[in-house]
């Protein structure tokens, strides 16, 4: 099993089979009616297999296709910005990925929040390439101190939606 590589818009996973042994042709029956030795382009998934060869004699087996994602288990979260418009560190985003890649072809229903300490939301987009900039809804600028984020998005890797959430201490 090959895990499928998403960019967003066909998956490319492989599911195969080697038989050694039997006799004759050997034929093949994948639970989604392929008979090929191999499936290609297919997205993630159980796959199971039956091999028959010419006697009858069958051999059944299953296997995972997992899906890669362009986040990995543990991403790289920044834990402090400097909005003081210095041209460095002036936006957070939730996950450094997010300021160094285009992943609009990966995701989307994107929601981006930040709390105050208080449970106030202090900013919010839907747009991935929007990263917070230390001002508050109304456009003041927040104080510094610790702030909650919470960001939710569709993987359209794996068709569900992931969750990330953490604290950012700002500073000015």
């Amino acid at each position: 099993m090959v895990p499928t590589k998403c960019d967003g818009v066909d998956p490319i996973g492989v599911a195969a089979v080697t038989t050694t042994g039997g006799v004759g042709n050997v034929t093949y029956l994948w639970t989604n009616g392929e008979t090929m030795p191999a499936l290609i382009n297919i997205p993630a998934g159980v796959y199971s297999v039956t091999a028959t060869d010419s006697l009858g004699c069958k051999f059944s087996i299953s296997g995972t296709v997992t899906s890669y994602s362009p986040f990995d288990s543990n991403p790289q979260t920044p834990n402090v910005f400097t909005p003081n418009k210095d041209a460095n560190n002036n936006f957070f985003f939730p996950l450094v990925q997010l300021a160094n890649m285009q992943i609009e072809n990966y995701i989307d229903h994107y929601t981006f929040e930040v709390y105050n300490r208080w449970g106030t939301k202090v900013f919010e987009t839907q747009e991935p390439s929007k990263g917070w900039d230390g001002n508050v809804i109304s456009g003041a600028l927040a104080t510094e101190g610790v702030y909650y984020w919470l960001m939710n998005y569709n993987n359209k890797c794996s068709n569900n939606t992931d969750e990330f959430k953490g604290f950012v201490q700002l500073l000015r």
